[in-house]
């Protein structure tokens, strides 16, 4: 390979994976972006909080408390 066509070769491959400026292609709402494992909906967290509610109501009928764990 000469080096002329090396030179050519990775001039192309630099323009190829050049990176813009951040600032001018990244375009969004500006939040924090969630992994889904840990993005819950309002629904979803009010479900939790009732599940937990329930629960916590059904250890307290059958006497248990949180020392008893």
């Amino acid at each position: 390979m000469s080096p002329t066509v090396f030179r050519e070769l990775l001039s192309r491959l630099r323009d190829r994976i050049a990176v813009e400026d951040a600032d001018e292609r990244i375009e969004g709402s500006g939040e924090p972006i969630v992994s889904p494992q840990h993005r819950r909906s309002a629904a979803a967290e009010r479900a939790l909080a009732d599940a937990e509610e329930v629960e916590s109501t059904d250890r307290l009928r059958e006497g248990e408390t949180d020392v008893d764990r």
